[in-house]
């Protein structure tokens, strides 16, 4: 919700649109991981379904966690693109979410790399930990990939007034 608030608050001030650059590696690289993310999880959530197609015990809970999990991905990206196109070069609200599910996935790592959780037997089957294994690092590289920023093209995120094209040679 922040991030909404944020985007529009961006939208109202810009006097113009910021135009759609093609922007850096970094960017393209954090909205390809999420992609992936947001894949991985949808694998997980067609597993889940297998499983409960051939009889086995599956908790809604593991059916819901992974489609929660792609829209949470979902939206990331889209806020990603939105507050590239309204001119913000980082999201304080983004890094608070990648933060926290970072936390969860450590949580979910290390319950299933040492076998101690209640539910960790169920990680074990079907490629479930193949999934997990790649779904980890790459939300520590959506993560880290947050720590920078995305340089601002020419005309992000800056006012058109006489005071800001003389101090930021703004033409």
């Amino acid at each position: 919700m922040l991030e909404l608030l944020k985007y529009r608050i961006l939208k109202l001030q810009s006097s113009s649109p910021a135009p759609w650059a093609p922007r850096c590696w970094r960017y393209r690289l954090r909205l390809a991981l999420i992609a992936a993310l947001a894949t991985i999880q949808l694998v997980a959530f067609a597993q889940e379904v297998a499983h409960l197609t051939t009889g086995a015990n599956v908790v809604v809970s593991d059916l819901l966690a992974p489609l929660s999990l792609c829209a949470a991905c979902c939206c990331a990206a889209w806020l990603t693109v939105r507050s590239a196109r309204a001119g913000a070069v980082t999201s304080g609200p983004q890094h608070i979410f990648w933060t926290m599910l970072l936390a969860a996935g450590a949580l979910r790592a290390a319950s299933a790399a040492e076998g101690r959780a209640g539910a960790t037997h169920q990680i074990w089957r079907g490629g479930e930990m193949i999934l997990l294994c790649i779904y980890f690092p790459c939300l520590i590289i959506v993560f880290l990939l947050h720590f920078f920023t995305d340089p601002l093209s020419r005309y992000q995120g800056l006012d058109n007034s006489k005071l800001d094209r003389h101090l930021f040679k703004h033409h």
